[in-house]
Order: C-alpha cells, then structure tokens, then sequence
C-alpha cells in the first residue's frame, strides 16, 4: 500500500500542469514560457485594439500556483507513503528481533 501511495506521488510530481488553457509544465520541472507567451500576445492584442492598460489575465501567476499546489500534493503523497514503508520495515525488523530469542532457547 505504502508503494502505491509512493508511486502516485511520482506520478503525480510528473503529470503536466495547466492553467487558464496555458501549459505550465510538471511539478518537477515548472515552465513558465507559456503564460509568458499567452500574456504577451494578451497585451498586443489590448493595445491593437485601443485599449489602454491592457486586461491582466495573470497567466503566470496562475501557473505558479497550480504548479506549487501540484508539487505540495505530491511531496506529500511521496512523504506519506515513505514514512509508511519505513513504519512497515521497522515493525518487521523489531518482530523478528524479539522471536529471535525465543528460537535461541534450546537445551
């Protein structure tokens, strides 16, 4: 159990993040090209059509909080799943510690 846990947390690290219709790249790896992109075309588009300031979508403000929650969600699902295999090989451990004795005992 503790083995998929883990494995859905690496899954998870390496799932592509998107925000606003914007690729935002993996946990692990963060791309902020494309809401870089996608707000430069925005404020082109809001000065050819007159619009002065421009409309703010904040497509890189967005990815780096999708990529941020992903990157939490998975550390913890990796870190959850660690400390059960390790709860897991500590109980076994300390089992075939104290039958140990009881097998030594012989005439």
């Amino acid at each position: 159990m503790a083995a998929i846990v883990i494995a859905a947390g690496f899954v998870l690290a390496l799932l592509p993040v998107s925000a606003k219709g914007v690729q935002c790249g993996t946990a692990l790896h963060p791309d902020k090209m494309g809401a870089i992109t996608a707000e430069f075309q925005d404020s082109v588009t809001a000065a050819l059509r007159g619009e002065r300031g421009g409309r703010e979508d904040a497509y890189a403000d967005a990815c780096e909080d999708r990529v941020s929650s992903q990157r939490t969600a998975a550390f913890l699902l990796v870190g959850a799943g660690g400390l059960a295999l390790l709860f897991v090989a500590l109980t076994v451990v300390a089992r075939a510690a104290v039958s140990e004795p009881a097998e030594r005992s012989g005439p």
